[in-house]
């Protein structure tokens, strides 16, 4: 019989491979019948990185690892339902839009009403999504047709 597991810590690993489905797929057989995942995905929509293209810079790279896949919170939960899983918890982890300290951001060559414009999305604020999710296979359905 193949181990079966309460919990599996998949962390920031979804941007690194590259059929994230695939591995979403195979840990179905791995999760015992109350089995979940806790995943997180840095949110590429993070109003930093809007910044940066419209600069024309995007770096591709983080902590020396090259990323392939790149998430947004509709990105992340349409690989979900491909995948046939369901969020039953979700955090958003903020950092806020530091202007004033970040080296790197030319900021400056943006119109304000502009970057006002990007910090008024509420997913912009967002650095990473870190969630729990269960295989839709495991929600339970009520019945409507007891007449």
């Amino acid at each position: 019989m193949k181990d079966s597991y309460d919990v599996i810590v998949v962390g920031d690993y979804f941007q690194y491979v590259r059929d994230p489905k695939m591995l979403l797929d195979k840990f179905h057989s791995y999760l015992s019948t109350d089995g979940y995942l806790v995943c997180s995905i840095t949110n590429t929509a993070h109003a930093y990185n809007r910044i940066k293209l419209l600069n024309g810079e995007f770096g591709y790279t983080h902590d020396g690892f090259r990323q392939l896949q790149f998430f947004t919170l509709e990105t992340i939960l349409h690989l979900l339902n491909d995948s046939n899983y369901s969020i039953t918890k979700l955090y958003r982890e903020t950092e806020d839009l530091d202007l004033i300290h970040s080296k790197d951001l030319k900021y400056f060559t943006i119109p304000d009403e502009l970057i006002e414009s990007i910090k008024k999305d509420p997913e912009s604020l967002v650095s990473k999504y870190v969630f729990s999710v269960i295989p839709t296979s495991c929600l339970l359905y009520t019945s409507d047709a007891a007449d």
